[in-house]
């Protein structure tokens, strides 16, 4: 066995899983109860043998699609996960194969390069200045920034912990101190109350911003909420 031989068996697996839920076939949701799925996907014998390649990977491929959510169906009604594209998943298969981690540039020179043209792009798209090459002259030195995550809930709480460092850089080391407040509507998104109670400002300190009738924040109003 290689690893082109199982990777062929989960392309396989996964061309047939797209192209029969958007023809309608299967369930957009099969939910049977988790012992039994573990016992059908035969984890135990996995867990002690190893194995899962070849014919075992294909019976296991097949199983483990029968029970997952068909976002690929016409009848699937969006959550907050969005319908996948192959080319995300062609990407993440780059991505874990060679797990080239990001923190330090010389363990991820390609992906960190294709992060900062990424957010470049973007910075241009809502009209800010994008960040300089290192070997380029910035100007003035002011541009914009960031970095990307895999997720809104990380997104927000990243965006608060630069926020939280902009007005307590000492909190770090130090924590928050008790001054700090977030304002934010009453429907934001669950994990803005995380972040807040994950940065140690508390929930308390969580105050609600007025809205319209479309949600969004009303700004004649948000003197009211800072007092």
């Amino acid at each position: 066995m290689s690893f082109l031989s199982d990777a062929r068996i989960v392309a396989r697996a996964l061309n047939k899983f797209q192209r029969l839920s958007a023809k309608r076939k299967g369930r957009v949701i099969s939910q049977a109860p988790i012992e039994d799925l573990v016992a059908d996907l035969g984890l135990e014998a996995f867990k002690r043998q190893g194995g899962l390649r070849g014919r075992k990977l294909s019976r296991f491929m097949d199983r483990y699609l029968a029970s997952c959510t068909r976002l690929h169906h016409p009848a699937y009604m969006a959550h907050q996960v969005a319908v996948p594209v192959y080319a995300g998943a062609l990407a993440v298969l780059v991505d874990g194969f060679t797990n080239n981690a990001m923190a330090i540039y010389e363990m991820g020179p390609a992906a960190a390069a294709v992060e900062f043209f990424v957010l470049n792009w973007m910075i241009e798209n809502v009209g800010w200045v994008p960040a300089p090459y290192p070997r380029e002259d910035s100007g003035t030195g002011v541009h914009a920034g960031g970095v990307l995550t895999h997720g809104g809930s990380l997104a927000n709480l990243t965006a608060l912990l630069a926020a939280r460092t902009s007005l307590a850089p000492d909190s770090w080391k130090k924590g928050s101190p008790g001054d700090l407040a977030v304002l934010a509507p009453a429907e934001s998104h669950y994990s803005v109350a995380r972040a807040v109670g994950l940065l140690g400002i508390g929930g308390d300190a969580l105050y609600e911003l007025e809205v319209d009738c479309r949600e969004r924040i009303v700004p004649d109003r948000i003197p009211a909420a800072f007092a």
